[in-house]
């Protein structure tokens, strides 16, 4: 509703009546097709454009936790998907990195089902409870003018 009322303040026009919030837990495959609006973490929220984004961002706010920070360090280079690290010290090997932190790296080079299901996976692996986190998306990319 923020955001919608943001954009309402700032004069923004479209039809919003395609937009939808479900939580980071719901099934990957309800977001395929979609196009990231923002992702609401808690009480807090950041405008994003991409699933990557939303990737990025979930994963720094759980780096910021020096706990959670431990478990990814402790993770690199062995949580792997299919074919290459998803978690690594180093970008070399990786088609899509991003870089959390130093010799902190994770793998992006996914469609948005498996960018989530992984996502969903390293929070897991880590005990980063992501059950505040939700993420508000329109169907089919719809574009607003």
């Amino acid at each position: 509703m923020d955001i919608l009322v943001q954009r309402i303040e700032s004069g923004e026009s479209g039809d919003y009546s395609g937009e939808y919030e479900f939580p980071l837990y719901s099934n990957p495959a309800f977001f395929k097709g979609t196009k990231p609006v923002a992702v609401f973490i808690g009480m807090e929220w950041v405008a994003v454009k991409k699933w990557r984004e939303v990737y990025t961002i979930i994963l720094n706010h759980a780096n910021a936790d020096p706990k959670h920070h431990e478990k990814l360090m402790n993770m690199r280079n062995i949580m792997a998907g299919r074919k290459r690290a998803v978690i690594s010290d180093k970008p070399e090997g990786m088609d899509v990195p991003i870089q959390l932190d130093d010799e902190l790296y994770v793998e992006a080079y996914f469609d948005t089902e498996w960018l989530i299901k992984n996502l969903t996976r390293i929070l897991g692996a880590i005990g980063y409870n992501y059950n505040g986190i939700s993420v508000l998306f329109r169907k089919g990319g719809a574009k607003f003018d």
